[in-house]
């Protein structure tokens, strides 16, 4: 799919195109049990560098949710929540081929456990 839609460079970098430029893209999503999802997007061409630019921050809140030990017994309730950052970039090459790239930093918390991470992701997009 090829479109305007700013958002659509989270899931292939390579989809990022500067006609995105001074666009933003939110997101909410409100599932079932209070789980809400929270997103904000947005991209920037750099004339000079001839490069698309998208930050975007993705959020996750699983509500409340009771805390229990092997047993079974209820120890309180913990908030779990997920986010994460990314940078992408991405540049035409030839007339037809797109290429970016998305650096990310992830972060879960889990009550008692915790987890980091980063990644990155690389994309190609052939458009004729």
């Amino acid at each position: 799919v090829i479109s305007n839609d700013e958002s659509m460079h989270v899931a292939n970098p390579a989809l990022l195109r500067n006609e995105m430029h001074a666009q933003m893209a939110t997101s909410f999503n409100s599932m079932y049990a209070g789980i809400k999802q929270y997103g904000l997007s947005g991209a920037y061409f750099n004339t000079s560098l001839k490069t698309n630019i998208a930050a975007t921050v993705q959020y996750v809140d699983y509500g409340s949710i009771s805390a229990t030990d092997a047993a079974g017994n209820i120890l309180g309730n913990i908030r779990p929540q997920d986010y994460m950052m990314q940078l992408a970039i991405s540049r035409k090459y030839l007339k037809k081929w797109h290429y970016g790239f998305a650096f990310k930093y992830m972060n879960a918390n889990y009550g008692n456990y915790k987890a980091a991470a980063i990644s990155m992701d690389a994309g190609a997009n052939y458009y004729d």
